[in-house]
């Protein structure tokens, strides 16, 4: 890729897709190597094969450009992982004030019951945010 042979870069990625594909990095790295459009269909295809992968949902809703798209996948991701606070810190910061604390409140409650004791600063947070607000 560095030295100028990016579609030899891409070519050898997809093959990596093909035969990797539940690897997470593969993923990724493909939909960095492709341009806007065609990296919005290969997260696609990983979603499929990876569906509990936050860092690949996260991805999929950076590649959106409009509000609205991005709020659509990460609402579909929660659908998958409802436990990942990252997931839910991504949505709640696209909504509004009133739909933001809706999501907060749903969000300790799903995350409340699967997050481990040894991460209670991620429920802090989202319950810091709900203050916020409140």
């Amino acid at each position: 890729e560095v030295v100028g042979k990016v579609q030899a870069a891409r070519n050898l990625i997809m093959r990596g897709t093909e035969h990797c594909q539940k690897s997470e990095d593969v993923w990724l790295e493909a939909a960095r190597l492709m341009p806007l459009d065609l990296a919005r269909g290969i997260v696609t295809h990983a979603v499929r094969h990876l569906p509990q992968s936050v860092k690949i949902w996260v991805k999929a809703a950076d590649l959106e450009q409009e509000p609205k798209a991005k709020k659509q996948v990460l609402r579909r991701a929660l659908e998958h992982v409802p436990n990942s606070v990252r997931l839910w810190k991504a949505a709640v910061e696209l909504e509004d004030e009133e739909d933001a604390r809706i999501m907060l409140s749903r969000a300790v409650e799903c995350c409340a019951t699967s997050v481990e004791v040894s991460s209670n600063v991620y429920i802090y947070f989202l319950v810091s945010s709900l203050f916020y607000y409140l």
